[in-house]
């Protein structure tokens, strides 16, 4: 049975479009959530949400979270990061401090050498040398690949421990490093078994890095410290979950989906399950009784941006049915939208 609440459409479109009903200034943020690292687990989205793992458990949360990713940072950026006065004088405010560092420490070396047999055979991205290379020149080019994977090994060692002393600073905060991952385990591109072997070695070098000396210093330095450790290596060993055909290390979609949920259950913060989007009320419909909650609920307590930060109870995760992290009128004028065109393709 349909929602009587109809009425109010005209109403609610007019109020979302002409912007009478703002949203009301934000709630003050509870705990301080600072992210550093080459981004890894600070971009994508998580489930329907188009937004990181970190901004979901804000949303749910009403928390503040800073993201200081850098698409090409290594273990040494991190840790000139962490000792910057300007930095240090900030995460002292932190109740989390999060951690991503050394995947591109295997992955920039990597990229360079690839780079030069690229301009070799003309190709353009990492898997033309496998694809389109004669076998005999492609063997001789994952020979070198694969010993240029470890030529940062040792720096990377030595700089993580100086990364979690630095981090031992900040005992009133909790402090989450994340393992490093192997992108290229998750190639879907179908070689010949010739081929095939060639890739794999390359693969193997990353893998034997970082199963014998990075990921195990990371989760003795947790343990030592007392840190918690989101074992990404575990999470993305899976086919989808990278896209590694032209080094581009970063999870897909469902990569960021499955290493989202692993953080927020390091934050200790339950993943919202049976929602949809709209659905404010949970009865199974969107419509514009729900549309009329999001205004009520943005008139009377509020959701704002506040810096490109949010805050919005997890009540209403169903609510912000654009995935900007604003809950407003713009919000209701959708959701009435929506249930117009299923409305109209139901009659």
């Amino acid at each position: 049975m349909k929602k009587s609440h109809t009425r109010l459409l005209p109403l609610l479109l007019a109020a979302a479009m002409t912007g009478l009903l703002p949203s009301v200034p934000a709630h003050a943020a509870t705990q301080n959530i600072e992210a550093c690292g080459d981004g890894t687990a600070m971009l994508g989205s998580l489930t329907a949400i188009e937004h990181s793992a970190f901004q979901v458990h804000l949303r749910l949360n009403a928390q503040h979270y800073s993201a200081y990713g850098n698409a090409r940072a290594d273990s040494a950026y991190v840790l000139e990061f962490l000792q910057r006065e300007k930095e240090q004088a900030r995460l002292a405010d932190a109740d989390y401090i999060c951690i991503s560092a050394g995947l591109m420490d295997f992955i920039a070396p990597l990229r360079e050498q690839t780079d030069v047999y690229l301009q070799e055979t003309g190709g353009t991205q990492f898997i033309d040398l496998f694809t389109d290379v004669p076998e005999e020149q492609l063997a001789a080019y994952a020979d070198e690949l694969a010993k240029c994977v470890t030529a940062n090994q040792d720096a990377l060692t030595e700089h993580y421990k100086a990364i979690a002393q630095e981090l031992d600073r900040y005992d009133h905060a909790k402090v989450m490093l994340m393992t490093v991952y192997n992108p290229l385990r998750c190639c879907k591109t179908e070689l010949s078994p010739e081929r095939q072997a060639c890739y794999d070695k390359v693969s193997a070098a990353v893998d034997a890095m970082l199963t014998e000396t990075v990921n195990p210093l990371i989760c003795e330095l947790g343990e030592t410290y007392g840190y918690t450790v989101v074992d990404a290596y575990t999470v993305l060993d899976a086919a989808g979950f990278a896209s590694p055909e032209n080094l581009d290390p970063y999870p897909t979609s469902a990569g960021y989906e499955a290493l989202g949920k692993a953080f927020l259950k390091a934050l200790d913060t339950p993943v919202p399950e049976g929602y949809t989007t709209g659905d404010v009320d949970k009865d199974g419909a969107v419509n514009a009784s729900d549309a009329a909650k999001v205004l009520i609920h943005a008139a009377a307590s509020g959701a704002a941006s506040e810096n490109g930060l949010l805050t919005i109870t997890g009540e209403l995760l169903s609510a912000d049915y654009d995935h900007n992290g604003v809950l407003n009128a713009s919000d209701a004028a959708r959701i009435l939208i929506y249930s117009a065109e299923q409305g109209a393709a139901t009659e």
